[in-house]
């Protein structure tokens, strides 16, 4: 899981490490699929229900089988088209990918609590495949700040399927502990990655 957790990182660093401000005209969610280009991936748009609320969601799913699901998501002022070059490159990486397409406005922790909960409950993934074990937590930005919630809900409720964490940029100090308790002493991997954007650190205990 060490050599998949870096190379997502290496994956999605390069990726998103030209992003900049973007304007809320260019947050289309429903055209993220079209003219998507990989060989060795897919990607597909479905309607998902969360906690009784129903959102669109992308899904990159690689070609083989998953070895893991990384939840990544967008930043406060974006949308989950913004991360579709990034989320090919894990796919094709072999761990599937899943974006939310909701307001990430502080992190968004009810939907945050919500997802993780779906996903432990195995009630959440994509058309005609299983969801993996292993989760991976990520995101930019105000994403970053979800990733975190939705990671600190898992390593309470479901640590042994936390594989780690990958914030880039995140906008919030939160206390994420993974993989305590009983039979999970083992520490997860969590990378925190700054760019000329700036940002917050995250304190991550745990890692």
């Amino acid at each position: 899981m060490k050599k998949t957790l870096m190379a997502v990182v290496g994956a999605a660093a390069a990726a998103l490490a030209g992003l900049g401000p973007l304007a809320p005209a260019a947050q289309a969610v429903d055209k993220v699929c079209t003219s998507y280009s990989s060989s060795s991936s897919t990607c597909v748009n479905t309607q998902r229900t969360i906690a009784g609320t129903t959102y669109s969601t992308d899904w990159y799913l690689p070609n083989v089988t998953a070895s893991a699901v990384m939840v990544l998501n967008h930043g406060f002022s974006r949308g989950c088209g913004n991360l579709r070059g990034t989320s090919r490159s894990i796919a094709e990486k072999g761990v599937m990918v899943l974006c939310v397409n909701g307001d990430m406005t502080a992190g968004n922790p009810a939907l945050g609590r919500d997802l993780a909960a779906a996903l432990a409950a195995g009630t959440i993934a994509p058309p005609g495949r299983t969801l993996p074990q292993r989760i991976i937590v990520g995101g930019h930005s105000a994403g970053g700040h979800f990733a975190g919630v939705v990671g600190a809900e898992l390593s309470r409720t479901a640590p042994q399927r936390l594989a780690g964490a990958i914030l880039f940029l995140p906008t919030a100090r939160l206390r994420l502990a993974l993989g305590q308790g009983p039979g999970h002493e083992h520490p997860h991997h969590c990378v925190l990655v700054h760019g000329r954007h700036g940002g917050q650190h995250l304190w991550l205990q745990g890692a």
